[in-house]
């Protein structure tokens, strides 16, 4: 067997050839740059408390997040079908926010008790949201009928 005609079958690789991911990441991390430079801004150069700093930088990463995932990465085909589900995707969006918000707070709160600063705090946080919030998106938010 050669090496150009290998066809890997494990997960990972079925997962990396799906462009649904690649894009997920680049909405991703686009909503990520956001959110934490916002965040960054917000906590170092405002006297903003933590909680008011991470709320406000998670809510507008979480609507450059929604609008990408939903158009780019797991938009319906027909713009009708979009605007029928929008009510639907932007209540069930608005309680993973609450619950992203409460926990990244958990999170951020608890490793600065431990002496760990709130911008890794915060790093370390949105790393478990990426995680969590992608297998909410495909198989709750914006799953596909």
């Amino acid at each position: 067997m050669n090496w150009w005609t290998f066809t890997p079958r494990s997960k990972t690789m079925k997962l990396l050839k799906d462009k649904k991911i690649f894009k997920y990441l680049a909405v991703g991390f686009t909503a990520f740059f956001v959110d934490y430079f916002l965040f960054l801004l917000l906590n170092q150069a405002t006297t903003m408390p933590v909680f008011s700093s991470n709320a406000a930088a998670l809510i507008t990463g979480f609507l450059v997040s929604f609008f990408g995932n939903r158009l780019l990465v797991f938009g319906a085909d027909k713009a009708s079908a979009m605007r029928h589900t929008l009510h639907k995707q932007l209540l069930l969006y608005v309680a993973l926010l609450i619950v992203n918000t409460g926990l990244s707070y958990l999170v951020i709160s608890g490793l600065e008790n431990i002496g760990v600063s709130v911008v890794v705090g915060k790093a370390i946080s949105m790393v478990f949201i990426v995680g969590w919030n992608y297998v909410l998106y495909k198989k709750v938010i914006f799953r596909q009928a």
